[in-house]
């Protein structure tokens, strides 16, 4: 069997449906997702309509951020055309979040393709990061330039559990 290489997208746009929402900033979320071509064409045969015909949507599930197994406390529509990504602007702080790809069908429902995992926004409060520096300092014995210098430099510290500054770039 051939293992598919993460450059390879050829093998990712024909086999693979593909569902990612990350955290920007407290107040922003990105969302980025791929289609395979079987899913496109099984949608077409289905609905009889072309692909680009449908009304291409993602719903952004809101949660609570203290129970995240609960139903969502509302959504928010997006139609997004051909895009294959979207910033989700103005998202609440200290909330959870998860995403959805669809469409809406003849019968104006939303029909859902792929759904992200669920991630968490932080607290939209300076005053919180200084604190937890602070704290830390505390903890750790040392001064704050010390702790500092540990958490960005020694340790894989970090107050956002679901922050990352990977981002991948194709050869094209």
């Amino acid at each position: 069997m051939v293992q598919p290489s993460i450059n390879n997208r050829h093998y990712t746009a024909n086999q693979s449906n593909i569902i990612h929402l990350m955290v920007q900033q407290p107040t922003v979320l990105f969302g980025y997702w791929e289609v395979s071509k079987r899913l496109k064409s099984l949608i077409e045969r289905h609905y009889r309509s072309s692909w680009h015909e449908l009304r291409r949507v993602a719903r952004l599930y809101q949660y609570s951020y203290s129970e995240p197994d609960t139903s969502p406390l509302t959504y928010y529509d997006t139609e997004v055309g051909n895009s294959e990504s979207w910033y989700f602007r103005h998202v609440a702080p200290r909330h959870r979040y998860a995403l959805d790809y669809g469409f809406i069908n003849h019968n104006h429902q939303f029909v859902s393709l792929l759904r992200s995992t669920q991630v968490g926004t932080p607290r939209n409060d300076p005053d919180w990061i200084v604190e937890v520096r602070h704290e830390s300092a505390t903890i750790h014995g040392c001064s704050q330039s010390d702790s500092q210098h540990q958490q960005y430099g020694q340790s894989n510290y970090s107050p956002f559990q679901q922050f990352s500054t990977y981002t991948l770039y194709s050869d094209n």
